[in-house]
């Protein structure tokens, strides 16, 4: 089990790395220099989307799993941690989003590409964290066959329609390609992992994962800065 369950791990990572480097390639050579400059300066968006979370995203994992010794009310417990998180985390980016828009429309004018890959990394901030947190309650169940068989759905299709659109619409394609592709990924994670979220929040819940996961996001963001 324990070696089905590693290889079911790596097999998705496999994935995403010869994945990333063949689009990555394509995407350059049809892009050219500018408009890719112009997706990764607008990638900021997202990529910093993903710290707002405050480490409560790792901080649930270890919470969760200290859980398991008390079988009694793990299950009610798993949800109020896993749920509160997510709710937590969606509410930050709301108010964040909603921040930086109100800026941006003040101070700033952008063509209507830039908008759209505003727009797009706003919305797959959202989707990403469902990704997420989908796969954080079927980890606690174990199911990594259906966890391997969502990402490398994910991978597969994210990789064959960026290609495909930035081809056929250049930089307008590949931030359609972005939307459609985590909404896709959302939408498998639903069918397969089916998660059971609550509209919970429960402040101790927040303080703990925080707590927990903080010094974890930390080290993360330093290290990929």
């Amino acid at each position: 089990m324990f070696v089905t369950n590693s290889i079911l791990n790596i097999l998705p990572e496999l994935l995403n790395i010869a994945l990333k480097f063949f689009v990555g390639l394509v995407t350059a050579k049809l892009l050219g220099p500018e408009n890719l400059g112009v997706t990764a300066a607008i990638g900021l968006i997202f990529l910093y989307s993903v710290l707002l979370q405050l480490g409560v995203t790792d901080g649930t994992a270890l919470k969760v799993y200290s859980l398991k010794r008390d079988r009694g009310s793990y299950d009610k417990l798993r949800k109020i941690y896993i749920s509160s998180s997510y709710v937590f985390v969606n509410a930050v980016l709301v108010v964040a989003s909603a921040v930086l828009l109100i800026i941006l429309n003040i101070f700033y004018t952008f063509d209507y590409v830039s908008w759209l890959g505003i727009y797009t990394n706003i919305l797959i901030a959202f989707l990403y964290q469902y990704f997420q947190f989908s796969q954080l309650f079927a980890r606690f169940d174990y199911d990594f066959k259906s966890i391997s068989k969502v990402q490398i759905l994910d991978l597969t299709f994210k990789a064959f329609i960026t290609i495909v659109l930035v081809y056929l619409y250049g930089v307008v394609g590949f931030f359609i390609a972005l939307f459609f592709g985590y909404l896709i990924g959302a939408i498998f994670s639903k069918k397969l992992l089916n998660p059971k979220f609550k509209l919970i929040l429960s402040k101790k819940a927040i303080k703990e994962t925080i707590r927990l996961g903080f010094p974890l996001l930390l080290i993360g963001a330093v290290l990929t800065l």
